[in-house]
């Protein structure tokens, strides 16, 4: 994933550097891992734990660490914190969770930051109803695809009402059990509808194991639908977990996808509500290139019609 600053040259970045402190400035939120002499100028995060990001910068480490010069220079002078102590480079995103651990905009008072992360997460999390998403598709014939999979122990706890003070798993189990109480009762009130076809996939998975060929779950449900009933396009309504990594990593084969809805001009269209996280660059290339996209928010929202990324096959 090419997410790396486009400031990283090293050359420039030294000039940068230079600029910064000459000015009695600070280099914020860069990529680039500061040395002993640049660390004063360096704000956040606290630290790295992207293996992906931590290769490409050439670090052979599975965390790398920042300075807290900024930090304490803050709070010793003037007794302000601007970010949380141990801010981290997200290794995935799960609404929730990313927004209560990761500070959007700098803040002055800690009491301040509860109801303010709820406050951006209502609304990040604010969407059209499945069935509004239905009616902006245009289809003879519509598969519809409902895909879910969490941590049995994380399940249990939410099921029967969970821990007083709930973590992030149970936090995203909780929505996870919401969201798919949502679906069902969407799949009771139109399955018979005609010129729809819907489906349930429903795993609850052992902590730290992936489903049995669970990266192909969601490419082999598509092919029995294209196969067996005929759908011109796919509506896929999932939180993407397999099982492996974190809640908010999503590890889908796009090339099996690709393969199943290709050849047979299918359009898929995908919704993983913000709860879960967002839809990977390469699957939603994937799903613009079929002819479909990535629905984000809610339909009267001003950039709902925001600029798609360019449509790429997997491969290409």
């Amino acid at each position: 994933e090419d997410v790396l600053d486009q400031l990283l040259d090293e050359g420039l970045m030294r000039e940068w550097v230079q600029t910064i402190k000459n000015s009695d400035g600070y280099l914020w939120r860069s990529w680039w891992l500061p040395d002993f002499d640049s660390s004063s100028i360096f704000a956040f995060p606290w630290s790295i734990r992207h293996g992906a990001l931590l290769r490409k910068l050439d670090v052979r480490k599975i965390s790398a660490q920042y300075h807290d010069t900024w930090t304490s220079r803050m709070r010793m002078r003037y007794g302000l914190e601007f970010a949380k102590p141990r801010e981290q480079w997200a290794r995935a995103v799960a609404g929730q969770a990313w927004c209560e651990k990761t500070t959007l905009l700098p803040h002055l008072k800690e009491l301040t930051d509860p109801p303010r992360w709820q406050q951006v997460y209502e609304q990040m999390r604010a969407r059209d109803s499945i069935e509004e998403d239905l009616g902006m598709i245009k289809a003879d014939k519509l598969g519809v695809v409902f895909a879910f999979a969490g941590v049995k122990s994380d399940l249990a706890v939410a099921k029967t009402g969970g821990l007083r003070r709930p973590n992030a798993r149970q936090l995203y189990a909780n929505e996870l059990l919401r969201i798919g109480k949502e679906a069902k009762a969407h799949i009771e009130k139109y399955q018979d509808q005609s010129g729809r076809v819907y489906t349930l996939d429903y795993y609850e998975v052992n902590r730290g194991k992936q489903v049995s060929g669970s990266d192909e779950i969601y490419a082999r449900r598509m092919a029995k639908l294209i196969r067996e009933e005929g759908v011109d396009a796919i509506y896929l309504f999932t939180n993407g977990y397999t099982g492996s990594g974190e809640y908010g990593e999503l590890k889908m084969n796009e090339a099996l996808i690709s393969k199943a809805i290709r050849q047979a001009g299918v359009r898929l269209y995908i919704r993983m509500p913000f709860e879960f996280g967002v839809v990977p660059m390469k699957l939603h290339q994937l799903a613009v290139a079929s002819g479909g996209g990535v629905f984000f928010g809610k339909s009267s929202d001003p950039d709902f019609d925001m600029t798609r990324p360019k449509a790429k096959w997997p491969g290409e």
